[in-house]
């Protein structure tokens, strides 16, 4: 007998395993006229992941439906692209329980401008670099042309300025689209002898005013329904925010005195978060509620609920990748003496490798600031070792990088770059016998305008024939630099126009992985101090180390 169950066992451990169910995603996809658009794609991400680094990518088909298996269950997020159309995405907080999952997602048109007084376009002819976009002549009729020859029997092209936003977006004139790989199409058109004459029809454009737009309805499926209504809240308030900041922006120059408050969007997260009969609904609201000193000028870090958040979350929960960055901010709050001790619960306790990372990151942080060095080398090697594929990442290991060439005491290394406004070219050599401050920033970036007061006010101070401030720009054109010069903020000094930005020859050599990044270079080319001894009050305290006898009188 105890033969024979022995066999029996054996047999059924010889079995396949019934494999778990997928659970099936129906999807249906329509723009605010009922149709389907021209052209649509789905893209599955982790929850707190990009469109731009998709787990899969699914082509809808002419009737905007499309079917969507998922293996396993867990917080997901699907965007949603589509030619003539903003980009939209609905979170997907799945369940092993549910096995097919169904809505359908009415998508909002591009915010298109109301007025076009100048269109650019770009293409197969300059690999659709935004540095060198060119204008489309404007017509008595109010098109635009433009016309190109090339050596194929199709081209394809985008263009900016037609929206709000620095958005390349299809035209009105197209044979058929390609999706792009971030979130927009390109238009194709066909060549005759090798000529294309492209049109824009600013009047074939389609504004909707439906202001509920993106609008997702889920079919028997209110818990979904519930995470759906708590991320829209959180994202219609950003891009409220975003808005009102890009307008204010516009009209002065910069950010200085920007006043931007979410009083109700606060009230209700914070009611979700203690009423939702969902937990994973409940933690959404949480991790959303938290973000919202990074947008709302009136609140405090400290005026947000850390302590009751990590108790409803705990350590494990996947929801943490939405926000990774407040990491250490709960950590501080949780355990004021030692919040290391509540990082290192993150990397042991939580499943997705992008928390695990950036617990670890903030601890090298940590460690870099208090400048214990042995520990650095031991975070830095561990989070090369089993983290080095993690894209949210890589900024930290090349920031962190022991074999880095952007240190004080190396040589800068060698550059030539011609100055904007004028045929001057300036290099390393043309610099040697000067002391001069490299400063990489873009009118978009927020802390880089930031730092303008400091650079005006060490500019003045340090002006002279041993001292030169050369600001190298990572803006999308030229004039977007010239406008921003116009308003508030003049930048009497050297400016660059970097081409391809981060992904510029210019950024490689100098290691721009983030901006502001200032560098401060000696007479013999010897770099002198980086990024946080020459932001904020330490510029001057900086210069005046190295260049105290220069002042200007």
């Amino acid at each position: 007998m105890m033969k024979r169950i022995s066999s029996f066992l054996l047999m059924a451990c010889l079995l396949p395993l019934p494999a778990l169910a997928a659970i099936e995603i129906h999807g249906h996809i329509k723009t605010a006229t009922g149709q389907a658009p021209a052209l649509a794609h789905v893209h599955l991400t982790e929850i707190g992941g990009t469109y731009l680094r998709p787990m899969r990518t699914l082509q809808a088909d002419r009737s905007g439906d499309f079917t969507l298996e998922i293996a396993k269950p867990g917080p997901y997020l699907l965007w949603v692209t589509a030619v003539d159309h903003h980009l939209a995405s609905v979170p997907l907080l799945l369940e092993q329980a549910e096995e097919r999952v169904e809505f359908t997602m009415t998508l909002a048109p591009y915010p298109y401008k109301e007025a076009f007084d100048e269109v650019k376009i770009i293409g197969d002819w300059n690999n659709f670099d935004f540095g060198t976009a060119e204008t489309m002549q404007k017509q008595p009729d109010g098109t635009f042309t433009y016309d190109v020859s090339i050596d194929a029997d199709t081209v394809a092209y985008q263009l900016l300025g037609i929206t709000v936003g620095e958005r390349s977006i299809n035209g009105t004139m197209s044979e058929r689209f390609v999706y792009d790989g971030g979130g927009d199409y390109r238009s194709v058109v066909k060549t005759e002898h090798g000529h294309a004459h492209i049109v824009f029809q600013p009047q074939k454009l389609y504004r909707a005013k439906d202001v509920t737009l993106p609008r997702v309805a889920f079919k028997d499926n209110e818990r979904l329904a519930a995470a759906y209504r708590v991320y829209r809240l959180f994202i219609d308030g950003v891009e409220k925010f975003q808005r009102a900041a890009a307008t204010y922006h516009d009209v002065h120059g910069d950010l200085t005195g920007f006043k931007f408050d979410f009083p109700a969007i606060r009230s209700e997260l914070e009611q979700t978060m203690h009423e939702s009969p969902y937990r994973e609904v409940r933690e959404l609201a949480a991790v959303y509620l938290v973000e919202l000193p990074l947008y709302d000028t009136k609140l405090r870090p400290s005026d947000m609920p850390y302590r009751e958040m990590f108790e409803l979350l705990g350590p494990a929960s996947p929801m943490w990748a939405i926000a990774p960055t407040y990491l250490v901010s709960t950590a501080s709050a949780v355990d004021k003496e030692h919040p290391e001790t509540i990082l290192q619960q993150f990397v042991d306790q939580n499943p997705d490798r992008r928390v695990q990372a950036a617990a670890l990151s903030t601890m090298l942080g940590r460690a870099a600031h208090q400048k214990d060095t042995s520990r650095v080398h031991e975070l830095y090697a561990r989070l090369k070792t089993e983290y080095g594929d993690v894209e949210e990442i890589k900024y930290v290991l090349q920031r962190y990088d022991p074999d880095r060439h952007i240190l004080a005491g190396k040589p800068v290394p060698p550059f030539e770059v011609k100055l904007m406004g004028s045929d001057e070219v300036v290099s390393n050599k043309t610099l040697l016998g000067k002391y001069y401050l490299l400063d990489f920033w873009a009118t978009w970036c927020g802390p880089c305008v930031a730092e303008m007061g400091n650079l005006h006010a060490a500019y003045e101070k340090f002006k002279g024939s041993n001292f030169e401030l050369i600001s190298f720009s990572f803006d999308g054109s030229p004039e977007k630099v010239a406008k921003f010069r116009q308003k508030k903020w003049r930048m009497p000094w050297k400016h660059v126009f970097v081409g391809g930005g981060f992904d510029s020859d210019i950024a490689k050599r100098f290691e721009v992985f983030g901006i502001p990044k200032p560098i401060l270079v000696g007479p013999d080319g010897t770099i002198l101090a980086v990024e946080g001894d020459l932001r904020g009050e330490n510029l001057e305290q900086t210069l005046t180390r190295f260049l105290g006898s220069h002042a200007s009188k």
